[in-house]
């Protein structure tokens, strides 16, 4: 290989390098859900613990002031999420979920 084509060749792989390097991130963001706490077979007794909870579907106009509610999605598969706060929620009670890293997580501390 002649020391011009050589050349090139590294030109070429420091420039994808660079490219690489420069390419902008995917956004950093997450899923989040509206879901409800459920028993699924036994209800968690200790505040740090995976929760069954029902995803939630929001009603109501979007508009200022306008009344809205929150109802059992049909046909949602029940999920799980840690519980990242400090005291166990009642069953029923309703949490905004975060998809992280793989699984849901909320936070719950209390009334």
């Amino acid at each position: 290989m002649n020391a011009d084509v050589r050349g090139l060749r590294l030109d070429g792989a420091e420039r994808a390098d660079d490219e690489a390097r420069t390419a902008e991130p995917e956004p950093a963001g997450s899923a989040v859900m509206v879901a409800r706490t459920t028993t699924v077979s036994s209800y968690p007794a200790a505040a740090q613990a995976y929760y069954g909870v029902v995803p939630q579907t929001v009603f109501g106009a979007e508009a200022e002031g306008a009344p809205g509610s929150v109802n059992d999605s049909p046909g949602a598969p029940i999920a799980y999420a840690l519980n990242l706060g400090g005291a166990v929620p009642p069953v029923g009670t309703l949490v905004l979920c975060s998809h992280v890293g793989h699984r849901w997580v909320f936070r719950y501390d209390g009334t």
